[in-house]
């Protein structure tokens, strides 16, 4: 079922990731595209991992959705009206899911 769920979430958070590519523009941040490429482009693959080995799928969400928000949370620059919706969206549900995963891995071992 956590499987599912970070399937779910993966495609979801690929379609966020590809709608925020697209609308990049030349000279856009490196830290928008670091944001991006291992926040919500992570979560799909890594959920795909988790279908064979739930712990090494559940260690790739919470890191990379940890890293995500520390590299978004940088680049923003002090801004802060976009980090509820960032971490809310993206770096919670990802490191949620993640725990869950290593959870249920070290349950059946």
């Amino acid at each position: 079922m956590a499987v599912c769920v970070a399937m779910a979430l993966g495609v979801w958070h690929f379609n966020l990731a590809l709608q925020a590519i697209l609308v990049f523009r030349t000279g856009e941040p490196i830290s928008s595209w670091i944001a991006v490429l291992t926040g919500p482009a992570c979560t799909l693959p890594a959920a795909l991992l988790a279908v064979f080995t739930k712990r090494a799928g559940g260690y790739w969400l919470i890191t990379s959705g940890i890293l995500s928000f520390l590299v978004f949370a940088v680049g923003e620059q002090g801004a802060t009206e976009n980090l509820f919706p960032f971490i809310s969206r993206i770096s919670v549900p990802m490191t949620l899911i993640g725990a869950i995963l290593i959870y249920l891995s070290k349950m059946r071992s």
